[in-house]
This record gives C-alpha cells, structure tokens and sequence, in this order.
C-alpha cells in the first residue's frame, strides 16, 4: 500500500493505481482497499509498520477531519450505496511500470519470509496464493472450509 501511495504522490491518479492492480487480477485497488478497510485503520496499520509521519501527514488530515473511508463516506472516494464513485479513468494515463510497482513489494516480502524461515517451504507460499485467489472467485470463506481447501488441495 505504500508504493501506491508513493506513487499517487509522483503524480498518478488514484483510480489509474486501482484500475492498475484490477486489471493484475487484484479484487480490488490499494487505494479502494484502504478506504474500504477504513483510514483509521490504515493510518494505525501504518505507524505500526512504521512509515514515517512525513509520509502520513495526508492521510492523519483526513481521518482528523472525520474522513474515514466508506464507513464515513469519504475517504480517497466518495462511497455511495457501500460502493467507490471513482472518476473515469483515460487508457494512458498509467505509467508502464505501474503494476510491477503495486506487485513486485508483495512479492519480495514472500520471499523474504522464505528466505528467513517465516514459512517452511514455497508450497506454503503457493497455498496462500491460492486461496487468495479462492476468496477472490467465491467470497469470503468460513476457517472450516478453508481448512477443507487446504487439505484438498495439499501436493
């Protein structure tokens, strides 16, 4: 989430960064995603994993001014009827990197918890992909048929 908003920084619009990670096969954007979470939430997350108040100053503004997302509203988006109004979006206004942007981050962290132990093996990787990919096509599943997936599809 902080490359999409560095890169909406160097000047993207926000629904080209969410319409960029769609069309990656996302179910939905980062920006979407964190209004969809709640700024509040995103800010919290944010100080966590330590990002700097420099980088965060922007989004503090707008939870302090009541801005929360689509709990509110208001956040990146205005929400209507629990769903992004975003603007129109023209065909080049994407940078060509734009997606090895958004994904290349996520990628190098999976490999880091490879590379230091986090997970045992890449199967494991392969298995949160995939049902990652699971709730993408059928929902939200219960830890019951999660457990069954996994198991099912164990190689």
């Amino acid at each position: 989430m902080n490359e999409a908003f560095r890169i909406a920084a160097e000047g993207t619009p926000l629904p080209v960064i969410d319409q960029s990670a769609e069309e990656f096969g996302m179910p939905m954007g980062p920006v979407e995603l964190a209004d969809s979470v709640g700024l509040d939430v995103a800010l919290s997350v944010a100080k966590i994993l330590g990002t700097s108040d420099d980088e965060l100053s922007d989004l503090k503004a707008m939870v302090d001014a009541g801005q929360t997302g689509r709990k509110s509203g208001q956040g990146f988006y205005q929400w209507q009827d629990g769903k992004a109004v975003k603007p129109p979006v023209g065909s080049d206004a994407a940078p060509t990197n734009l997606a090895d942007r958004l994904i290349l981050p996520m990628v190098n962290e999976a490999a880091r918890c490879l590379a230091e132990g986090v997970v045992e093996n890449s199967d494991l990787l392969k298995r949160t992909e995939s049902i990652s990919r699971l709730i993408k096509l059928h929902g939200n599943i219960s830890g019951t048929n999660r457990r069954t997936y996994i198991t099912n599809n164990r190689r």
